[in-house]
């Protein structure tokens, strides 16, 4: 144990530069920037020796890149991918739903127009162009503006001067009700 701490001191005193006069410090190093230069050469070189050919590189990267091939794909991961990409076109039909219903499609057409303009769309169209196109050559399947609900002519709580059909119906076969008047 007292071997193993002399020698641990030694070798912390042979790697720790002090100066002359023994105060412990580190040295201050100044060097010129043609010195320094000249290290970092010395030091890429020791750290190219080190390295192999470039054609043994090459041959270790293209036998690497074979070995990636050869590997099956996890199928859990696969499995994963495949339900990633189900949900996103899933998600993306939705909002294109949403666009068409938001275009005034009638609601029974909905699905129908989605699906014909997504027929439409290329490399060069995207949806929102290929629903206005489609929806420009199909104007039947937007909806007409609501219109006001249509006046009877009757004023609120008043009641109609003569009696229609089925009021007639109904007190022919009731006699013993009276009409109203």
């Amino acid at each position: 144990m007292a071997e193993d701490k002399n020698q641990v001191d030694e070798n912390l005193e042979a790697q720790t530069d002090v100066d002359e006069n023994g105060g412990g410090e580190p040295k201050t190093i100044t060097l010129t920037q043609a010195e320094l230069d000249e290290k970092i050469k010395a030091a890429k070189a020791q750290v190219k020796k080190k390295l192999p050919p470039k054609n043994e590189y090459d041959a270790y990267l293209a036998w690497k890149k074979e070995q990636q091939k050869d590997e099956q794909p996890n199928p859990e991961a696969l499995e994963m991918q495949r339900k990633y990409e189900e949900t996103q076109a899933e998600l993306e039909r939705y909002k294109n739903r949403e666009k068409v219903a938001a275009k005034g499609v009638n609601i029974k057409f909905l699905d129908f127009v989605t699906f014909e303009a997504s027929k439409l769309v290329d490399d060069e169209t995207d949806f929102d162009a290929a629903l206005e196109s489609y929806l420009k050559a199909n104007a039947q399947f937007t909806q007409p503006a609501e219109q006001p609900p249509a006046a009877t002519g009757m004023r609120h709580g008043s009641t109609p001067a003569k009696m229609d059909g089925v009021e007639r119906a109904f007190y022919d076969k009731n006699p013993n009700l009276k009409p109203r008047e």
